[in-house]
């Protein structure tokens, strides 16, 4: 067994999209499936198509297809939404992280808008 090790996301990734990406996903209820998938647009800079075309291949000789055509739908959103909260948020300094004193609300500058959530 390989311990998990809690880091910063920007251990893992410089590029801010992903970070509103996963606030999003944890704070907005998303599908999983369609944030896998987005998160495979902006990270791995996987195209639409390719994830669209993305098949799971079976021991048995038989394939399915890994994203629906909805999911693809909801991770382009996701993914749009992610990268104007991007633009929104630009990275700040780590000095600029810690404020004394400043406190946020959860949730504070998001929305609801994403199609892609749970019900």
């Amino acid at each position: 067994n390989v311990p998990y090790e809690i880091k910063p996301i920007e251990a893992a990734t410089s590029k801010p999209e992903v970070k509103e990406l996963l606030t999003a996903f944890g704070k907005q209820r998303l599908s999983q499936r369609a944030t896998q998938a987005a998160a495979w647009h902006i990270a791995n800079e996987m195209s639409w198509d390719d994830l669209a075309n993305k098949k799971t291949e079976h021991l048995d000789g038989t394939s399915e297809i890994y994203f629906s055509q909805h999911e693809i739908a909801s991770a382009m959103q996701i993914a749009n939404y992610a990268a104007a909260q991007a633009e929104l948020h630009p990275a700040k300094t780590p000095a600029e992280e810690k404020k004394p004193g400043e406190v946020k609300s959860p949730g504070e500058d998001e929305s609801n808008v994403l199609s892609g959530k749970t019900e």
